[in-house]
């Protein structure tokens, strides 16, 4: 089996496990993602991945401190994704 999968295929199924994650593909995958989106999409939807963990692990696991990492995470992320996102279609105060 390839150790290397299209970025498609990658995306529509649980492929991930078999991608082999070293940096230059998961650059690559990230580079795909942001240029089929936006780096504010991209950041939006890895703070609600984390949110998701954080929660996942409050209710199955009952770790407190690590669940609060994960929504600490989800919170910045999703501060940058604004702040990206408004400096992309403010203009520049000149």
């Amino acid at each position: 089996m390839s150790d290397y999968y299209e970025f498609g295929d990658w995306l529509r199924g649980n492929e991930f496990r078999h991608y082999k994650t070293d940096m230059n593909k998961t650059t690559e995958a990230l580079e795909l993602l942001i240029d089929a989106t936006s780096l504010s999409d991209v950041l939006q939807q890895l703070s609600e991945i984390c949110f998701e963990k954080a929660d996942h692990i409050s209710a199955s696991y009952d770790d407190q401190a690590l669940a609060r990492k994960w929504q600490s995470a989800s919170n910045r992320l999703c501060v940058i994704a604004t702040k990206s996102w408004v400096e992309a279609v403010s203009p520049r105060n000149n």
